[in-house]
């Protein structure tokens, strides 16, 4: 069994969870209130805003957001080499195929997301600083400005699923 700790932030109305921290790490960058997308309560949460940020904590969000697309890049990597082998073969017969050009373009197009997704954030961050009525962040579900570690590693694993699905249906149906 794998234990992997995790800081979990909920709403104290519903007990539904509005941001989640995996091994305690965190950008530290976002909303600091949000309303939880289950009862509409507005939740307190860990994070500052960008303008808030000292310039150490600039520095912090930039080396935690290059470790972020390391991680992720490597976790992009081995999700999308899995998907290309569940489209080709109908199934992952190997894994970290480190040789295979589609381990590498899995690689480079995750971290290329992190990025985005990191600089979205801080446009986001310093774009809320500008409003002069602060309001929590609306829809924290959907929104990729909190919980981003738990969106992003649901995405790693539903594409290799999809793939895999989508393989077995057209082997059942149409293959």
């Amino acid at each position: 069994m794998i234990y992997i700790r995790g800081t979990i932030y909920k709403c104290a109305k519903c007990g539904s969870a509005v941001d989640v921290n995996f091994f305690g790490i965190s950008c530290l960058l976002g909303p600091p209130l949000v309303v939880c997308h289950w009862c509409g309560e507005i939740v307190t949460t860990d994070r500052i805003e960008w303008n808030e940020m000292s310039g150490v904590g600039k520095l912090f969000f930039f080396g935690v957001s290059v470790f972020y697309v390391v991680v992720v890049g490597l976790m992009g990597a081995i999700s999308f080499d899995a998907t290309v082998q569940y489209i080709q073969d109908g199934a992952c017969a190997e894994s970290l195929r480190f040789s295979r050009p589609t381990f590498w373009l899995g690689a480079g197009l995750w971290a290329v997301f992190v990025v985005l997704l990191q600089l979205y954030r801080a446009f986001c961050s310093r774009r809320r600083a500008r409003v002069v009525e602060h309001k929590p962040l609306e829809r924290s579900l959907r929104s990729f400005q909190i919980g981003v570690q738990v969106k992003c590693l649901l995405l790693l694993v539903l594409m290799p699923f999809m793939a895999w699905l989508g393989r077995w249906i057209w082997d059942k149906v149409g293959g």
